[in-house]
């Protein structure tokens, strides 16, 4: 056998050689059938692809923002519905963003934790976006800079099950 592969009393017509090569790469070590891939290869291959990465991470906000906009499905207060939305969004993917180093330490030699690790920094900047677009939809279903400035001044604390509010009094009765 020399260096290409292929067998030195084989001819070396080259769309043999190339076709060789390219079932040789298809096929993993091991496998009964050349050419054929594995199901976890398969979804390893899809999971690790930009363009399958990029195309669920916009396609959540056109599914769950566009489509219903378009098709009035977002009920009787549409800011509402949208501004939830894009809450909603935003925690998810902050959420699947921040599940990835955990999963990759507990299953390190995982190939659809290793696929999906690759995508890290694009999933945080969806976060980020679908964050800001919230913050957008927030500070025009508010009106008012103000009423944002003085949630940022508010003091939350969270005990017993249940959130006081330092400029509600009331929040702190039981």
């Amino acid at each position: 056998m020399n260096a290409a592969g292929v067998m030195d009393h084989e001819p070396r017509d080259g769309a043999a050689v190339q076709q060789r090569r390219v079932l040789a790469s298809l096929s993993m070590p091991g496998s009964q059938f050349l050419g054929k891939r594995s199901f976890m290869q398969l979804l390893v291959n899809i999971l690790a692809n930009k363009i399958f990465a990029f195309s669920v991470i916009i396609g959540v906000g056109f599914w769950l923002l566009i489509i219903p906009a378009f098709t009035g499905a977002l009920g009787a207060n549409p800011a509402e519905k949208l501004l939830h939305q894009t809450g909603e969004i935003a925690i998810w993917t902050l959420g699947a963003v921040l599940s990835l180093s955990p999963l990759r330490v507990l299953f390190p030699r995982s190939r659809v934790v290793n696929a999906l690790n690759r995508h890290r920094r694009a999933i945080g900047v969806s976060a980020c976006v679908y964050g800001l677009i919230h913050f957008g939809l927030h500070l025009l279903y508010e009106r008012d800079a103000q009423a944002i400035a003085q949630l940022f001044q508010a003091v939350y604390l969270v005990g017993s099950g249940r959130i006081i509010d330092s400029r509600n009094p009331r929040s702190h009765q039981q």
